[in-house]
């Protein structure tokens, strides 16, 4: 009767379904010296993982690094030179909002010109102020530059 149990939980052992009760069965029976001679070969196994159970690992296993610090600080600085240019932009777009609060036209202000001189005028205007925002949203894009200039000094790049 006890090699038929043996034999079940031998098949469930290797179908990976065994309890701890039902392996210390297994390693208990493999352990006696009188086993079954069709059952001799996991007789071995299971004194191997009794034998082995207690061994500790010896070996130091190298490290290796995966990323420098050169790296990780110019992956920093990209992001702050990402953020100020961000921020840069949400100012810029800020003021110009106010601006446009400011000055609201009407529809009767955007209509065209019959004289040719004032047309041109009124666009050299209206040129001269897209111009000048664009210059203020590029000052804060020139301390980028700066930066970047700096983190290349200092890392040699």
């Amino acid at each position: 009767m006890e090699l038929e149990t043996i034999k079940i939980l031998l098949e469930k052992y290797f179908e990976g379904e065994t309890s701890i009760e039902e392996e210390k069965q297994l390693k208990t029976y493999f352990s006696k010296p009188d086993c079954a001679p069709e059952l001799q070969q996991y007789k071995e196994m299971f004194g191997y993982f009794e034998s082995e159970k207690d061994s500790v690992w010896e070996k130091t296993l190298p490290i290796e690094k995966t990323s420098s610090p050169r790296k990780i600080i110019s992956f920093i600085s990209l992001g702050i030179a990402a953020s100020l240019l961000l921020f840069g932009g949400i100012l810029t777009y800020n003021s110009l909002q106010e601006e446009n609060n400011q000055t609201k036209l009407t529809s009767s202000d955007l209509g065209t010109f019959d004289n040719p001189e004032e047309a041109f005028l009124e666009t050299q205007k209206a040129l001269a102020l897209v111009s000048q925002k664009l210059n203020k949203g590029l000052e804060g894009v020139s301390y980028i530059n700066e930066y970047q200039k700096t983190t290349n000094l200092i890392f040699k790049n």
